[in-house]
């Protein structure tokens, strides 16, 4: 899959939360740990993806 395309399906997936949350449809205090969440699983799974933020380590 490519880059962009997770990064949009991770965004969206937050801007549901949020509006499910605004919405009524999940209560905050069940959110509140879903908004921490779900952008470290962005994190992890994006930046699997081989890209390398240290050029300097890559290189090695």
């Amino acid at each position: 899959m490519f880059q962009n395309t997770k990064t949009l399906l991770w965004a969206a997936a937050m801007i549901a939360l949020a509006l499910a949350v605004k919405a009524g449809l999940i209560a905050s205090e069940t959110a509140e740990p879903m908004f921490v969440a779900l952008p470290a699983l962005a994190i992890l799974s994006i930046g699997a993806s081989g890209s390398c933020f240290l050029k300097s380590r890559c290189a090695a």
